[in-house]
């Protein structure tokens, strides 16, 4: 997994005591793992990218975690959804009362990669754009920006495509706050399961 979370995949300005500090509670959490066998249509590279990311976007506010300027071009939907999961009221409400819980936090993580990736495939088949994902299986997704492979204006074609597809249905439908909401119970009831509610009395739902 480690090889798999690098400064260059991530879409946020990281620095390299950051992954070291989420690979350690990664490790610590590795029973959790097989969360993310449950992923569809995504490399494992990617889901490790997309659960690093989700768990960037859950740091405490001092942590200042912006999304990296030079790769908006290259991932405006994944940007997108992310920031949909930042602003979602039951993100911002788990995240308040978590104050920072490693676990909890971790737990939440592998639960919205997976989240994402099935809305992401449910969002590609409802508006018939699954050719983009026959094209994405021949590289990860988040090196993109760096791949010799691609032919790169095919590419941002897909993700301009793409990214009209999100938007139209995040600003029509509630689908993926229903799924966000759910993501949070779910992570929350595996959380109180496997460490005990007692022991953070300042995290509720």
């Amino acid at each position: 997994m480690n090889s798999k979370i690098t400064i260059d995949r991530s879409l946020m300005y990281v620095q390299q005591y950051q992954i070291d500090k989420f690979c350690s509670i990664a490790e610590r959490m590795r029973r959790f793992w097989y969360i993310i066998g449950n992923r569809k249509n995504t490399s494992e590279a990617d889901a490790w990218s997309m659960v690093f990311n989700a768990w960037l976007i859950l740091l405490p506010d001092e942590s200042r975690i912006i999304q990296s300027v030079e790769k908006s071009i290259y991932y405006s939907p994944n940007l997108l959804i992310f920031e949909a999961v930042k602003r979602d009221k039951a993100i911002q409400s788990l995240k308040r009362r978590s104050s920072g819980n490693e676990e909890l936090n971790f737990l939440l993580s592998l639960k919205i990669a997976i989240v994402i990736g099935t809305w992401a495939v449910s969002v590609l088949e409802k508006y018939h754009l699954m050719d983009i994902i026959d094209r994405n299986k021949t590289w990860v997704n988040y090196e993109s920006h760096n791949s010799a492979i691609i032919d790169m204006d095919s590419y941002l074609k897909d993700q301009a495509r793409f990214t009209k597809a999100v938007v139209e249905e995040l600003n029509s439908t509630n689908t993926f706050q229903e799924l966000i909401k759910k993501c949070c119970s779910e992570s929350y009831a595996l959380f109180v399961e496997n460490f005990g509610k007692s022991q953070y009395d300042n995290v509720h739902m």
